[in-house]
């Protein structure tokens, strides 16, 4: 996936741009991971992890983890964990650049669970 953002409006709350994955099967108790491989001309961005309830309500709060250097590097950017909290039927992933007139690259996320 590439992103390239524009210039932000001045007083946007959250500026960037973002994909988020389709609602995935998640099993509570479970500790889920992902991992992505990012070209990010050292501009910030986000991976984040969101678990849901069947009726499709956010449950437990989201992790997040900025990355902001450019390894290059399948496994280098910070993964992000969470166990799945009672009650979790589906898990989305959001990936996003949060850096006005940048461009980065995303590839090979993989969502693993323990």
């Amino acid at each position: 996936v590439r992103f390239a953002a524009g210039s932000f409006a001045d007083g946007c709350l959250a500026p960037g741009v973002y994909a988020e994955s389709p609602a995935l099967a998640a099993t509570p108790g479970k500790t889920y991971v992902v991992d992505a491989y990012t070209r990010n001309n050292s501009n910030v961005g986000t991976t984040a992890l969101t678990f849901y309830d069947a009726a499709g309500k956010q449950i437990g709060g989201s992790v997040s983890a900025i990355w902001n250097t450019d390894t290059g590097v399948f496994n280098a950017d910070k993964p992000v964990y969470k166990v799945a909290p009672s009650g979790t039927a589906t898990l989305k992933v959001r990936i996003g650049l949060n850096a006005a007139n940048a461009v980065t690259y995303i590839d090979l996320v993989k969502i693993t669970s323990k």
